[in-house]
């Protein structure tokens, strides 16, 4: 009888590769709604043709770059708390 060793370590670091592939991959999946809610009115509003062209791939650059920054600054807030309380004066 054979039985299969795995290293839970490995296993481990191969369900994090594969769940950070996976947000990597589908993160711009999500503004998909709202962009499709925001972009008629905010078409209507543009007047030059190339703005027009390529407003919606602007817009969605701009919905992921506010929230990864909103994203990096809560992650360094909350590292920031966690050391003020722990370090009690």
């Amino acid at each position: 009888m054979h039985v299969l060793h795995v290293d839970v370590f490995s296993l481990y670091a191969a369900v994090k590769v594969m769940f950070a592939v996976a947000i990597f991959i589908t993160y711009g999946i999500q503004f998909y709604v709202p962009i499709e809610i925001l972009w008629p009115s905010v078409e209507d509003q543009l007047t030059h043709h190339l703005l027009i062209t390529h407003g919606e791939y602007l817009l969605r650059y701009f919905f992921l770059f506010v929230t990864c920054e909103f994203s990096s600054v809560s992650l360094q807030f909350k590292t920031c708390q966690s050391v003020s309380q722990s370090v009690k004066i």
